[in-house]
């Protein structure tokens, strides 16, 4: 009988085998680390939303007020998911877990998430994401981390690409897919 014991993989990932159970958890951010750009951002946008929106009741033309209420639409959307990702710097992580035949992939912000489930049978090509897939316009607008995440790791199933590890430096990336491809190999010996 293994003992449990937690192992970590840089600063932000760790994982522990309990008996056939294999949990990996990578936090959102390093530990102690505050996302003080995202206060100071938000509050600048919530600042800078709140005046503009207050002159639309001031003497503007038909066209300015409707140019205010379609930045109104964006200002809010941007809002939110600037909150959803100043929430996930704060308290989120991933969590991916092996049992019984199959890898669950859940993203909670706190204690709440959607559990995503894959049967391990069904899983092929688990890689680092390719160097190819992260240059470009669209990659230099993720690099930028501002609203989305950036991942690392990927692999197929069913013939659909699957994205986890969000922000990874290229070494933890590296060490937890050679880490998890045992963990399944390992998974799938035991079902047989």
């Amino acid at each position: 009988m293994e003992t449990r014991r937690t192992n970590y993989i840089g600063k932000r990932s760790s994982w522990v085998r309990d008996g056939k159970v294999f949990s990996l958890v990578i936090s959102a951010s390093a530990p102690g680390k505050f996302p003080l750009f995202w206060v100071l951002w938000m509050g600048l946008w919530v600042f800078c939303g709140i005046y503009l929106l207050l002159q639309y009741d001031s003497a503007l033309e038909e066209k300015q007020q409707i140019f205010l209420a379609v930045f109104a639409g964006f200002w809010i959307y941007f809002l939110i998911r600037s909150l959803k990702m100043f929430f996930w710097k704060l308290k989120g992580r991933e969590v991916v877990k092996i049992k019984e035949g199959a890898l669950s992939i859940s993203k909670p912000i706190g204690k709440k998430g959607i559990v995503f489930v894959y049967n391990l049978a069904e899983i092929k090509n688990l890689c680092l994401v390719s160097e190819k897939e992260k240059v470009g316009p669209v990659s230099i607008l993720k690099s930028l981390d501002m609203f989305s995440l950036q991942d690392t790791l990927s692999f197929l199933y069913f013939g659909k690409e699957v994205r986890f590890g969000s922000g990874l430096d290229d070494s933890d990336a590296a060490e937890i897919c050679s880490l998890l491809k045992k963990e399944i190999k390992r998974a799938l010996k035991s079902e047989l």
